[in-house]
Formats: C-alpha cells, structure tokens, sequence
C-alpha cells in the first residue's frame, strides 16, 4: 500500500491512528527523516537535567524501550545541527 506523498504530517498521523491497513506506511513516511533526535528521545521519557548531562528517571524499563526501537528504525536520515539550547544541554519538548 502507498500513502500519498503529498500529505503532511498532521494527515500521516491521522491516517496512522484511523486504520491498521496504513499504520505502518504512515508510520514509516512521518519517522522517516528527522530533523533532530529529539523525537526519538522523547519516547525515553522521562528526563531529568543532571550537572553533567541528563539521567532518566525510571531507567529504561523494557515496554519504552521496545516502543524506541519500534520507531527508531523507521529513521532513513537524522540531520543534526546542534542549536543555542542543545549546547546547553537543554531537550526541547
């Protein structure tokens, strides 16, 4: 099956949460290209800022880790630029 590429985030989401038949296309397309590992780290959450960096709260108890690896595979490209606030250590939401 194919989903249009033309339709935008919002629509692949939709489109992922409505039928079972293009949740894994959809899926696919919206985690494919990252612009930044912050939507991957948000499956990991939640974190605290430490001194020296960031520490999770509750470990990595195993459902949210399947459910990182369940997604981060989908990534075909993750394109990083460290930003004014990702130098000083701070994960955006």
């Amino acid at each position: 099956m194919q989903v249009p590429r033309h339709l935008g985030k919002l629509e692949l989401a939709a489109a992922a949460l409505v039928s079972r038949t293009w949740t894994d296309v959809a899926l696919d397309m919206l985690w494919e290209e990252l612009e930044s590992v912050h939507p991957l780290m948000a499956l990991l959450r939640p974190v605290r800022r430490r001194v020296h960096g960031w520490d999770w709260d509750n470990g990595f108890p195993s459902g949210d880790w399947t459910r990182f690896v369940s997604y981060a595979k989908r990534v075909r490209s993750l394109s990083y630029s460290a930003t004014t606030s990702e130098r000083e250590g701070e994960i955006p939401n």
